[in-house]
């Protein structure tokens, strides 16, 4: 490997991958369906990121997508997450009622159109 910034690994989905074998990112899906699709070079197909991963992928290689009106509901959809899912998971999770604190968590995680 040379050194650069095209060593850094990237995490695509559950694949953490050379930051230079990603080609192209489709992000036409985004917006309405929160996905995106990742072309890399080789004979990999291409790898489908949706919800938590689609964003935390675009916000770690371009975070100016976000930027505007139409994905608004990023910004505001993390906050209430990260304030009330989070906090509510613990509280149940110390009262072993942990099924419950996860479905609470994971009813407040960000979805396009919410």
């Amino acid at each position: 490997m040379t050194s650069g910034a095209d060593d850094r690994l990237l995490r695509v989905g559950e694949r953490l991958l050379p930051w230079s074998r990603v080609r192209e990112v489709a992000l036409e899906r985004m917006e309405r369906e929160g996905a995106l699709t990742v072309f890399l070079d080789g004979d990999d197909a291409p790898l489908e990121l949706t919800g938590a991963d689609a964003v935390d992928f675009v916000m770690r290689v371009a975070p100016s997508f976000f930027e505007g009106r139409r994905f608004a509901w990023v910004r505001s959809a993390w906050a209430l997450h990260n304030l009330i899912g989070h906090p509510l998971l613990q509280i149940f999770a110390w009262a072993n009622l942990t099924r419950l604190g996860l479905v609470v968590h994971d009813a407040t995680i960000p979805r396009p159109g919410r």
